[in-house]
């Protein structure tokens, strides 16, 4: 019966409308009217070759924090505090969620594996282009049409290890 109130998020790979889409997935399991904070860390992209796809990253740091902000904001009605790092040593390689809870307790949620290898399905293959070349509001407009038909499916034969830890 607990609410969460602060939500922080670690993940140096929150670099695609695709792992946003994941992220929202785990988040929209704390939502509720108490969320006072939520904080993402998270690397800003490193690669210079043209985007088309769902899964890869923006080219731009820019567009990568303000499409986060405006998702964030739009899902929880609050503005997130975003901190991109330009280098890997900037921030811990373990996926984290963090989560404080009205009663003052606090919840770790360490994904192995991340969301990174999980893949992106569609019904139609050419349903998983993206045009990273529109401006940030249609970006988030493109990441909602396609939030409600995408599917996830495992990149790997592996399971998914999800350890929490209750402080």
């Amino acid at each position: 019966n607990d609410q969460a109130i602060s939500i922080g998020y670690s993940d140096r790979y929150l670099k695609s409308p695709w792992s946003l889409m994941l992220l929202s997935g785990f988040l929209a399991l704390f939502e509720n009217n108490s969320i006072q904070k939520i904080h993402v860390q998270t690397l800003s992209p490193n690669f210079s070759q043209p985007s088309s796809q769902i899964s890869h990253d923006w080219l731009r740091a820019s567009d990568q924090v303000a499409i986060l902000d405006l998702w964030l904001r739009s899902q929880f009605s609050i503005s997130p505090t975003i901190d991109v790092g330009g280098k890997a040593r900037d921030i811990q390689h373990g996926r984290v969620i963090a989560v404080t809870w009205k009663s003052g307790k606090q919840s770790k949620i360490y994904l192995d594996q991340g969301m990174g290898y999980w893949r992106p399905s569609m019904p139609y293959r050419n349903q998983l282009s993206f045009d990273f070349n529109k401006n940030h509001e249609n970006q988030v407009m493109q990441i909602l049409e396609k939030y409600k038909v995408i599917r996830m499916q495992h990149g790997g034969e592996w399971p998914t290890y999800i350890s929490i830890v209750m402080c």
